[in-house]
């Protein structure tokens, strides 16, 4: 077997698992999947039993599997889940536009009672998270139209208006505009110009500490933005925590962190191939900082 016959094999383990993990009745859902079934009864562990269309079953398989045992859902359909995870009552709209790291990778940051820099929000899990969590004032910055008003349902969703605040902008190394698309958008698509959609703001780190904060925490996932944003700052000492999802290695940003005080950790990176972005030959995985 070649290569990419092992590399399937491997997919179709990790998805049969995924669907053993969320649905007591995963054979059938499986089958009728297959089938093209476009609305399939699922049998959801510590969950309801109900109707998704075909999409949202494997989506939902993906997303939020490994919040397994942990989690409990409420109610779920197509566009709209509401779920008890570690104590804490979620809900999102839209839930298929978002990623369960936002509630599992990011535990790692002391959050309570502090301000909280969020760079690359997407659909407000990981600032919803971060406010449950006790933060005291979450700025959490997105700079595509379509999950950011997403974003804004999600926190009036969750009666969070009075702790994050989302911004629709970019941040670049220097202050600037740029048009962008106004239709969805994927998961993992770096900032990047479209001839047709709406202007947005983009600013550089700096400014956004210097406007919004101070700030205790930094999170940071926006495919790429990280080394222009870390590079050219002048203010990262404010920060107790830093956590970055790089994704073209992390060298030069573990640098950039010990010259000015930080301890700097790196995990271990893996090669990931993203079509959504402008280079798609990534190298993945978090950054740690703190002082």
């Amino acid at each position: 077997m070649d290569i990419a016959g092992i590399e399937k094999v491997k997919g179709f383990i990790i998805t049969l698992n995924n669907y053993r993990k969320v649905y007591n009745n995963y054979y059938s859902v499986i089958l009728k999947r297959v089938l093209k079934n476009d609305k399939i009864k699922v049998n959801i562990r510590n969950g309801p039993n109900t109707f998704l269309g075909n999409d949202e079953v494997a989506k939902f398989a993906a997303i939020f599997a490994n919040l397994y045992p942990y989690i409990k859902i409420i109610t779920i359909d197509n566009h709209k889940i509401i779920f008890e995870y570690k104590g804490k009552r979620i809900t999102l709209v839209d839930w298929v536009y978002g990623g369960s790291e936002a509630f599992t990778d990011y535990n790692w940051l002391n959050v309570s009672g502090k301000d909280v820099l969020d760079v690359g929000a997407n659909i407000g899990d990981s600032a919803i998270w971060f406010a449950l969590n006790g933060a005291k004032k979450v700025i959490a910055i997105e700079p595509y139209p379509f999950p950011y008003e997403i974003m804004l349902k999600n926190i009036r969703a969750n009666n969070l208006d009075n702790i994050i605040l989302a911004i629709n902008c970019g941040i670049g190394k220097e202050n600037t505009k740029i048009k962008v698309t106004k239709e969805a958008t994927f998961r993992g698509s770096n900032l990047k110009a479209s001839k047709e959609g709406v202007e947005i703001p983009v600013y550089t780190l700096d400014y956004v500490i210097e406007k919004y904060g101070p700030f205790d925490i930094l999170k940071m996932d926006c495919e790429g933005c990280e080394y222009e944003a870390i590079l050219n700052s002048k203010n990262l000492e404010i920060f107790s925590q830093i956590q970055i999802e790089y994704h073209y290695g992390c060298e030069n940003l573990k640098t950039k962190l010990e010259n000015i005080g930080f301890n700097v950790k790196c995990s271990n990176s893996v090669k990931v191939y993203n079509p959504h972005a402008d280079n798609p030959n990534m190298i993945v995985g978090y950054l740690y900082a703190y002082k």
